[in-house]
């Protein structure tokens, strides 16, 4: 069974791998949540940066045929 600890960030009890707990205690690792929530942020920044110009543009399209 996995092992639940409070994760670093969102102070939230969360399970965790075994092999995580050490990571988990010294800060470094952060719960599933936590970690999508930073990617999202990041392709946020990314987007709003100009990066990603093909997939926005996709995007777009696909949005304009839907309506």
């Amino acid at each position: 069974m996995s092992p639940k600890a409070k994760c670093p960030r969102c102070n939230k009890k969360r399970m965790f791998h075994e092999d995580e707990m050490k990571g988990v205690k010294r800060g470094d690792i952060v719960c599933v949540d936590c970690t999508l929530e930073e990617g999202y942020y990041l392709f946020l920044g990314e987007v709003l940066d100009g990066q990603h110009a093909e997939l926005i543009a996709q995007l777009q399209a696909q949005l304009e045929e839907d309506e």
